[in-house]
């Protein structure tokens, strides 16, 4: 018994042995293939690493170069919208704009004469006006072309609201002298609602005075 001892302990040691030579060829088998996936897995992950540039001109720009210009460009955060600027068009003039804005309307009263020494009516001449029809007015003023052919005195023109029964104040005119002349009052205030308007004049000399013209200009926008 004592002989068959060590026989028995060298069997069960070979056993062993064997037993591990075989886990270790099937770990080996199963295990490195596995690995080798992986790096390959891992390779292809991260492609920027392992690209290599075929450059003309690799003096210039190597591959390590080429590298970091694909990466800078490949990252989105690094790309810049390009800068944009908004000029503003310049603000018109609004003197001009309100210049431009505005309107001359004319009221014709006609032609006459007269040879009175003191205020008269020319026949005739005389209109109705609304001061409201006109809109915002900014200006409203009487013009008379009046001519003395004898010019050997002073000879007078003007408004009077017949309706109201008044002079229309700063609307008188005058001339001397034998030139026919266009004469323009001061600026007027019209009475608001629908007026008569008449036409007076009157002589220094009583020599007959031309009206060629009589009119309001009302100037609005």
């Amino acid at each position: 018994m004592q002989k068959k001892l060590p026989l028995l302990q060298y069997g069960v040691l070979c056993l062993v042995l064997f037993n591990l030579l075989v886990l270790d060829y099937i770990f080996i088998a199963k295990v490195i293939p596995r690995l080798e996936e992986k790096n390959v897995a891992l390779e292809l992950e991260s492609p920027i690493d392992n690209v290599v540039f075929n450059s003309p001109v690799p003096d210039i720009c190597p591959n390590s170069c080429l590298t970091k210009i694909y990466q800078a460009t490949a990252s989105p955060s690094l790309v810049q919208s390009p800068s944009i600027t908004v000029t503003s068009a310049p603000k018109p003039d609004q003197s001009v704009i309100q210049q431009s804005s505005l309107r001359d309307y004319y009221v014709p009263f006609g032609s006459g004469s007269s040879t009175a020494s003191d205020w008269t009516d020319v026949a005739g001449l005389q209109a109705y006006v609304n001061i409201s029809d006109y809109g915002s007015v900014k200006k409203v003023l009487f013009e008379a072309s009046l001519h003395t052919p004898t010019g050997n005195q002073t000879a007078y023109a003007r408004l009077y609201n017949k309706t109201d029964k008044h002079v229309v104040w700063l609307s008188e005119v005058s001339i001397e002298g034998g030139e026919p002349k266009l004469l323009t009052s001061s600026s007027l205030t019209l009475t608001p609602g629908n007026k008569l308007y008449q036409v007076q004049m009157k002589t220094q000399l009583q020599s007959v005075t031309n009206l060629q013209q009589a009119r309001l200009k009302i100037t609005s926008n």
